[in-house]
């Protein structure tokens, strides 16, 4: 096992606490043992990941990890294409190894979608541009359900984390209205998202950046278990030393109807992750 150790803060945030129903639904008690989770706040801060250009988030793809690696996948204003796997650090679960699918993914990079590579703009924005419709369609069908806190778990694709039949959007219904929905609705975020698109292409769809994210809960530590720790080191060697990122986040209960949400980089002793796009 190779523990991670902290190096800076990057963010904090503040939200409403989640709402149990959801997860309990699923047979679970605590609603912040959930990987999903982090890839939700990065929906709703997009700073919390530390990266020094504008991110618009694309989506977040729960099956078909030979095509679609990762959690989520977003775009910054540079072109750059960023690939987040969110990780859970938590005393039950043990070293993790978050590069794996990353690992198969750069043997393969010709891997394609509709005969275009999925490093590539045409097929990014064939599946963003599906799945916002599909976000948007369920906005108009449950924004009243979600405004009232009615639960109402439905199986409905769309761009942001949707298995479990959308079980995070129903834990935050007030972050996602409040942040998430208005980002999603909104023509200036699509518009932000549409020139992104066209400044990868002018780019020439460069390498994407390779994050891990652990969530961490409790007295959970982030650590890369032997296998992690030689995927890391050898996704460095072929994506490149500045392309490969380890970041941590975490929430905590900071007064009786609040959540901070903090999150912070992390490294390796004797390796640094360089932040440089």
């Amino acid at each position: 096992m190779t523990e991670l150790i902290h190096t800076r803060l990057i963010a904090r945030k503040t939200c409403d606490p989640p709402d149990p129903r959801p997860i309990r639904a699923k047979g679970k008690n605590d609603p912040l043992k959930s990987e999903e989770i982090g890839s939700f706040w990065l929906w709703a801060w997009p700073d919390l990941l530390g990266w020094p250009f504008q991110i618009t988030w694309l989506f977040s793809p729960v099956t078909g990890k030979s095509k679609w690696p990762g959690d989520l996948w977003g775009l910054d204003d540079r072109g750059n294409l960023l690939i987040v796997e969110t990780k859970v650090a938590r005393n039950d679960r043990g070293p993790q190894d978050p590069f794996r699918d990353f690992i198969g993914f750069e043997e393969s990079p010709n891997a394609k979608v509709r005969r275009e590579s999925v490093f590539e703009v045409p097929a990014l924005r064939y599946k963003w541009l599906r799945l916002l419709k599909q976000e948007r369609d369920f906005i108009e069908q449950n924004n009243s359900f979600l405004s009232i806190g009615k639960l109402r778990l439905v199986k409905h694709p769309g761009v942001v984390p949707y298995s479990y039949k959308r079980s995070q959007t129903w834990t935050w219904p007030q972050l996602y209205l409040h942040r998430i929905a208005p980002m999603i609705l909104g023509k200036r975020s699509e518009k932000k998202t549409e020139l992104s698109f066209l400044e990868r292409a002018r780019k020439g769809n460069s390498r994407p950046h390779y994050f891990a994210l652990f969530t961490v809960y409790g007295e959970g530590t982030p650590s890369l278990s032997g296998k992690g720790l030689d995927n890391y080191k050898s996704l460095r060697e072929s994506a490149g030393k500045g392309h490969v990122h380890l970041v941590a986040v975490t929430a905590r209960p900071v007064r009786r109807r609040s959540l901070e949400v903090i999150s912070w980089r992390l490294a390796l002793k004797g390796f640094h992750s360089l932040c440089e796009a």
